[in-house]
């Protein structure tokens, strides 16, 4: 762990350009960029990006003025999630651990059960932040 030694990205303006290849000198990493009009290239960052906008689709039932209040409970979920190819967690992986969940995460969802009879905002905010393990 450290900071990186490469960095890939798309040929977007905000990365081609004099302050970032400043950046990438003055911090020794070498940036690389993929082939222009191929976003597959970045298939692994693309595929990220995509599940990123359909849990935020979610998160704020197609109405999206207020949807940089979910990124933190987003960024939690995927954290949190089981990755089927290395079989942890990006938390577990980083921290050597298990993360200590908040109570509407956990991921069991006969947790859900609990909410009932409880008010109609926190039934629907826990419903919510379960489907994010679904």
């Amino acid at each position: 762990m450290g900071f990186p030694t490469k960095l890939q990205s798309d040929n977007g303006t905000e990365f081609k350009n004099s302050l970032s290849k400043d950046l990438a000198n003055a911090m020794g990493y070498d940036h690389r960029f993929i082939t222009p009009l191929h976003p597959s290239a970045n298939g692994l960052s693309e595929r990220f990006v995509q599940t990123v906008k359909k849990l935020l689709a979610k998160s704020t039932n197609g109405v999206g003025n207020d949807w940089d209040e979910f990124l933190p409970s987003i960024q939690l979920a995927m954290n949190n999630r089981i990755s089927k190819r290395l079989n942890s967690t990006p938390f577990s992986l980083m921290f050597a651990r298990k993360m200590i969940e908040p109570y509407g995460f956990r991921s069991d969802k006969d947790k859900l059960k609990e909410v009932k009879g409880k008010p109609p905002t926190v039934a629907v905010k826990t419903g919510r932040m379960f489907s994010y393990f679904a």
